[in-house]
């Protein structure tokens, strides 16, 4: 058995578990006389990120074979998906075709869904946080040690939740070394600003 499963569905729970706490932390400032999640909640909250988890990798579970391959000195052990697959013969080019529908309509629902909607929604709820905070006053007295206290409170929540976004993007889609690069280059964006 290929134990990509559970890297996946860990993968998965990571990038949900931290959708979670940003829009708890969304609901904690934006509307904060509103209740409180409740450990009911969490439970119900945690049980159903795994549980979504599990579902999206399951199909590694049917997918992904084991497979041993004799080589002249060495016995090669690998994990290889078997995607069903659609062939035609293509007259024109002269080719035969293959393509693997299934695979991409699955990559297509997985990296729009856990990927896109998840950072977008970190992105949305911490630039509201962040907007909410700038604009709050301080209750009390408002000399210079308290403003200036305020000013570093608000900058080190920005930094926290910038680099958190950050980091949530840089686990989760970190497939290739162009995305590095661009990455880095995103970085470099913010590191000016």
């Amino acid at each position: 058995m290929c134990l990509y499963f559970f890297s996946v569905t860990c993968l998965t729970a990571s990038v949900l578990t931290l959708s979670a706490i940003a829009c708890d932390r969304f609901i904690a400032i934006i509307f904060p006389l509103h209740a409180r999640i409740t450990k009911q909640r969490t439970s119900v909250v945690i049980t159903s990120i795994w549980m979504t988890s599990c579902l999206v990798s399951i199909p590694f579970l049917i997918i992904r074979k084991y497979r041993n391959y004799q080589w002249k000195n060495l016995l090669e052990a690998s994990c290889e998906d078997d995607w069903p697959r659609d062939e035609r013969w293509d007259t024109e080019s002269v080719v035969c075709i293959r393509t693997y529908p299934l695979k991409q309509l699955y990559y297509t629902f997985v990296t729009v869904t856990l990927f896109f909607v998840p950072v977008a929604i970190m992105i949305v709820t911490y630039m509201l946080i962040i907007c909410r905070l700038w604009r709050s006053q301080a209750p009390g007295e408002a000399n210079i040690v308290n403003i200036n206290m305020q000013q570093r409170a608000k900058k080190k929540v920005y930094n926290n939740e910038s680099i958190l976004t950050r980091l949530c993007t840089l686990v989760r889609y970190n497939m290739n070394e162009e995305f590095f690069t661009v990455l880095y280059l995103i970085f470099k964006l913010f590191a000016l600003q």
